[in-house]
């Protein structure tokens, strides 16, 4: 996805971030083979790996539900955020689909919103999803509000 900086606003906490080696092997194993833990909710989305918080943007395009979320997917704390994609054709099995949107050099992704822009009135074309959301820039002050098509 392309992106563009919008506005700048002030003010942010840090937080570090830990790596957790297990991430890789969840993330091999089949969405299936989870739907038997007893700590996982059965009628949500959860994704395989890490932490999630932030439901950022339920969309219907093409036939099938898109959802985004705030996510970790290298441990499951809080930090090192991505925006996670997973689809569904009945909100009730869904196919992770990975990281929509991934941290830069210029910092990590907070929450923000989706939406499909059937007419393209933003000037990305017609029928595109379009994300917007905070990010947080590097030096911990700072959010960048940013645009992703």
């Amino acid at each position: 996805m392309k992106s563009i900086v919008v506005t700048i606003v002030a003010v942010s906490l840090a937080a570090g971030a830990r790596h957790d080696l297990r991430a890789e092997a969840v993330r091999e194993t089949p969405l299936a083979a989870f739907r038997s833990d007893p700590f996982r909710p059965q009628l949500r989305y959860t994704p395989k790996y890490g932490w999630m918080n932030d439901p950022n943007g339920l969309i219907y395009d093409q036939g099938k539900w898109h959802f985004f979320c705030q996510h970790n997917p290298t441990n499951v704390v809080w930090g090192n955020m991505h925006w996670n994609h997973a689809v569904s054709d009945d909100l009730v099995h869904w196919q992770e689909l990975g990281e929509a949107l991934c941290p830069d050099d210029q910092g990590t992704m907070f929450s923000g919103s989706a939406v499909v822009d059937r007419e393209g009135v933003a000037g990305f074309g017609r029928d595109v999803q379009v994300l917007f959301y905070t990010h947080d820039v590097t030096d911990g002050f700072h959010f960048v509000q940013r645009v992703a098509w």
